[in-house]
């Protein structure tokens, strides 16, 4: 059985009519494959040479020699990812796991209990078997695989630690289910390594808060936060000085960005639960009321730099197995959405303050048509960012040469092998109303 995606008709069109055919083929085989493990090092605490020196002692053998820490971002330390290698899967017992499971499992992640969605008959403790991710999740939880004609992404071999009655006849099943010794992308398992001291965080994501730069004493903004990994970063960077406030307007993903802040020692951000694109509730034209206000009112045009990384189409996450059929029709909504989040930062930012804006998308649409909105309509100018390691942004959007220049995208595709993203660091020049 080959490795496939779930790819809809029409977000193949549609990745057609934005790039062409030849790179609409290219995408979907990229993101089909996990990108290097990076992870961002708290220099507050350690040092990358530390860091790099105790991943080479934690991932397997194959992967040793590729720890390394990356030269034009000193603060991330990367491991490669092996593959794709090939594989006999034949005469194996089958087992499927969930789409969500296999993407993660592509990353290095072991295989849960909660994770097995269907098995063959023969499953039983100590066997090999073949595992599939089920791209389309359509299999219920306990079925019987005994055919080859259900769409699966093979992800390798591995032996079972459990059987069909553990697996699905145990109530809230838990545990390491299969140990994949014979992965087709061999990536390090990190989670819950040196919570202190590292933040697994994709490279373009460690690339923003350079970008964005806040210096320690500023007062920074982050506006959709969770689940805190960029405002970690920006934190560290700022040296644990100043204030450092971030938005999100969900509950458990306020908890998250407390929990990330706590583990990693940090005590200047204050995260709230709040709607960042519902402005005229949180922005206050006679000063801050924090202290019982719900939502905490934030005084106009007060802080220094604000970094809006706002809900998008999700286009450049890596590996990714299925792809939506209504594509077009998102790709146009979240664009104009995004835009709200623009005009909220740009009503908070000081005049001369810094403004990043980022997504996790290709989109054009989402990335250089919303610069030139944001040029267009308000007082705002591109700047060179101090770190680049993203392409020029593309033709056909409104911006200029000198303009994408300024701008830096990452494709799935392209030479640092990340998943798809984009950045644009923004002066503002004046002031807004």
């Amino acid at each position: 059985m080959d490795s496939v995606q779930r790819v809809g008709g029409d977000a193949h069109e549609t990745m057609k009519r934005l790039f062409g055919e030849e790179v609409a083929l290219k995408y979907f085989e990229h993101l089909a494959r996990p990108p290097p493990t990076t992870a961002r090092v708290n220099t507050l605490v350690t040092t990358p040479e530390q860091v790099a020196e105790e991943l080479r002692a934690l991932v397997p053998e194959a992967l040793k020699g590729s720890v390394a820490i990356l030269e034009s971002l000193p603060d991330v330390v990367v491991v490669q990812t092996l593959g794709p290698i090939d594989r006999s899967s034949s005469n194996l017992s089958k087992v499927w796991v969930s789409r969500k499971c296999g993407e993660a499992v592509l990353r290095g992640a072991n295989i849960f209990a909660p994770g097995v969605m269907a098995a063959e008959t023969s499953l039983a403790v100590g066997i090999r078997v073949a595992v599939y991710a089920d791209i389309t999740d359509s299999l219920t939880k306990g079925s019987f695989k005994n055919e080859d004609n259900h769409p699966g992404h093979y992800l390798g071999n591995g032996i079972a630690k459990m059987d069909r009655k553990m697996l699905f006849h145990t109530e809230r099943a838990h545990g390491i289910a299969i140990v994949l010794d014979e992965a087709v992308f061999v990536a390090p398992s990190l989670n819950g390594i040196m919570e202190d001291k590292i933040y697994l965080q994709n490279l373009p994501s460690a690339v923003v808060s350079h970008v964005l730069d806040p210096q320690p004493g500023e007062y920074v903004l982050d506006m959709c936060a969770s689940p805190g990994g960029k405002t970690t970063h920006m934190a560290i960077l700022m040296g644990d000085k100043g204030r450092l406030v971030a938005f999100d307007k969900g509950y458990e993903k306020v908890k998250d960005i407390e929990r990330n802040a706590k583990r990693l020692g940090l005590t200047i951000i204050q995260a709230h639960r709040n709607d960042a694109t519902k402005y005229r509730k949180y922005i206050s034209e006679s000063g801050e009321v924090t202290n019982g206000a719900n939502p905490p009112m934030f005084a106009r045009e007060s802080f220094d730099r604000i970094l809006v990384d706002p809900p998008c189409s999700a286009l450049g996450i890596r590996p990714r197995l299925e792809f939506s059929d209504r594509l077009s029709t998102d790709l146009q909504q979240k664009a104009l959405f995004q835009r709200n989040f623009l005009r909220a930062a740009v009503m908070l930012l000081k005049p001369g303050g810094v403004l990043v804006y980022s997504t996790c998308t290709i989109n054009p649409g989402e990335n250089e048509s919303n610069v030139r909105y944001a040029l267009d309509e308000f007082p705002l100018k591109l700047e060179k960012p101090k770190v680049r390691l993203g392409e020029v942004g593309v033709e056909g959007m409104g911006l200029s040469d000198e303009e994408r220049e300024m701008v830096q995208r990452f494709e799935p595709w392209g030479r640092h092998d990340t998943p798809g993203f984009f950045c644009a660091r923004f002066r503002k020049t004046g002031e807004y109303q």
